[in-house]
C-alpha cells in the first residue's frame, strides 16, 4: 500500500506531491519551507522551495527525524541495528551530522528546533554510577558562530519546572519557535508519566 504525502506550503503556488511506500511527514517549519518525517526506519527530508525530496535508507541504520527549522537544519537521531541512538541534524547541504556529546553517553535523542536554528533540545542517556540502568537526562545543543553545535548542555530538573517533583527522568519532546519554551514528559518515582 502506497501512501501519498503532500508539502503544500504556503509560500508555494500548488501542492508537491512526494509518493512512496509508507512515507511520513511529520513536521514542517513555521516558514512552510521545509519538511522532515521518517517510518519504518526511513527519514525523509523535504525543501518545499525546490521540491525536493531526500530520502535516507541505508541498510542497518534506522532514521528518526523529529523537527525542522526555519534556516532548514532538522532533529532527529540515527540507530545502527542492535546500536544506540545518536542524536543528529540533518541539512541539505551536509546530510546528517552526529551532535556532539560527551564520553560515556550511552544514546541520545535530538527533539526539536528552535525556528532559526540557534538552539536544539533533546535528551541523553547517562550511565547511573556504573551500573546496567541509566537516566533520562534533558539537554540543550547551542549553535555557535562558526554553525557548528557546541556540546550539549544538561538541563537541571530545577531548570525546567520540576524542582518540587521526584523525577527519574525527563524526556523533551520539544521547544517554542522562539526557543524560551520547552515541552515533554516527565517520568516520575513510581515510574510513571
Amino acid at each position: 500500500m502506497a501512501i501519498c504525502c503532500f508539502c503544500a506550503a504556503p509560500a508555494q503556488e500548488a501542492s508537491i506531491p512526494f509518493q512512496r511506500h509508507s512515507a511520513v511527514l511529520t513536521s514542517v517549519s513555521s516558514n512552510g519551507n521545509w519538511a522532515v518525517g521518517s517510518t519504518e526506519g526511513v527519514g525523509y527530508f523535504v525543501n518545499a522551495k525546490t521540491s525536493k525530496l531526500t530520502i535516507f535508507e541505508k541498510s542497518g541504520i534506522t532514521y528518526d527525524f523529529n523537527s525542522v527549522a526555519d534556516c532548514g537544519i532538522a532533529g532527529g537521531s540515527y540507530t545502527p541495528d542492535f546500536g544506540c541512538d545518536t542524536a543528529c541534524y540533518v541539512t541539505e547541504e551536509k546530510g546528517i551530522v552526529p551532535l556532539p556529546l560527551r564520553e560515556g553517553i550511552t544514546s541520545s535523542f535530538c527533539m526539536g528546533a528552535s525556528a532559526d536554528g540557534s538552539l536544539l533540545v533533546g535528551n541523553v542517556r547517562i550511565p547511573n554510577n556504573g551500573t546496567t540502568r541509566a537516566y533520562t537526562q534533558p539537554v540543550v545543543w547551542y549553535r555557535n558562530q562558526s554553525g557548528e553545535y557546541e556540546v550539549f548542555e544538561e538541563l537541571p530538573f530545577n531548570k525546567i519546572g520540576f524542582d518540587n517533583v521526584h523525577v527519574q527522568g525527563a524526556w523533551l519532546l520539544g521547544l517554542s519557535n522562539d526557543g524560551l519554551k520547552l515541552y515533554g514528559r516527565v517520568i516520575d518515582h513510581s515510574g510513571y508519566i
